[in-house]
């Protein structure tokens, strides 16, 4: 498939976003605190932190009859740790009646949503100067804790695993997640989130503090990680919006697309 027909190809663009989640998810179970089992047949990730896409089945391609045990145990492990999850389906899931036996188990399929991709050569990059902001990358753990500080605005959830797991995963050098907070006048009011997996930069956790939003922070949020992922050669970056962030991100240059995953839950 050539570059042109990834950008016309609503498809393509479904299926980027759902391979960066689950790259996502592969690399948090990397962390020394994760719950894991990670081989090219299997993946599952517990990290603790109470996000559906901070837990879950990766991959299953089990191609055996008797992987009810299997499936049982895994289920068991989620519910015991009590944590949302989401079991990822793929086009080479097994056995391939995978999706009925998640069912018999309780297991519901999400309604696909919709999700975003942009070409990072293609941007608007037109932005409002905002006297006193400073957006920088997150390398240490002081900073760390200033983004946690903001983002805990948007998250019920404990602060403690999410804020553990990122510092244990590291911070800085060339780790595909990457954070980023905005200070304005010195102060933390706005984050945002990169993962680079193999074939896009996924954008994550845009948000800024409701007393400075509409001031154009929350465009240079997302510019800057995209200004970085091209830097390092990506060329396609995906996202799924929230429905009062799609107006933003469509000014930046992102199109809107249908998803097509059938990932399922309990």
């Amino acid at each position: 498939m050539n570059r042109h027909d990834k950008m016309i190809n609503p498809l393509h663009w479904s299926k980027l976003e759902t391979a960066n989640r689950t790259e996502m998810l592969v690399h948090l179970g990397k962390s020394p605190l994760a719950e894991k089992h990670l081989t090219d047949e299997l993946a599952w990730v517990i990290t603790g932190v109470l996000s559906n896409d901070y837990n879950g089945v990766a991959w299953f391609r089990l191609a055996k009859s008797n992987v009810n045990p299997i499936i049982a145990e895994i289920l068991g492990r989620f519910s015991s740790r009590e944590v949302p999850f989401v079991w990822h389906m793929e086009s080479d899931s097994q056995p391939a009646d995978l999706a009925r036996r998640l069912e018999v188990y309780g297991c519901r399929r999400l309604r696909p949503g919709v999700c975003m991709g942009a070409d990072l050569s293609t941007l608007n990059e037109k932005m409002r100067n905002v006297p006193g902001l400073v957006i920088k990358r997150v390398v240490d753990a002081v900073n760390l804790a200033a983004w946690m500080d903001v983002w805990m605005h948007f998250d019920d959830g404990e602060r403690e695993p999410r804020e553990r797991l990122y510092a244990s995963l590291g911070l800085d050098g060339d780790q595909p997640l990457r954070h980023y907070l905005a200070r304005l006048d010195g102060q933390p009011v706005g984050v945002s989130q990169l993962f680079l997996s193999q074939d896009a930069a996924g954008l994550y956790c845009v948000g800024t503090l409701p007393e400075v939003q509409r001031q154009g922070i929350g465009t240079a949020l997302t510019l800057m990680p995209l200004r970085d992922a091209r830097t390092l050669g990506y060329r396609l970056s995906v996202l799924g919006p929230t429905r009062e962030s799609q107006r933003m991100y469509q000014r930046i240059g992102f199109e809107l697309f249908p998803g097509t995953s059938a990932d399922y839950y309990r």
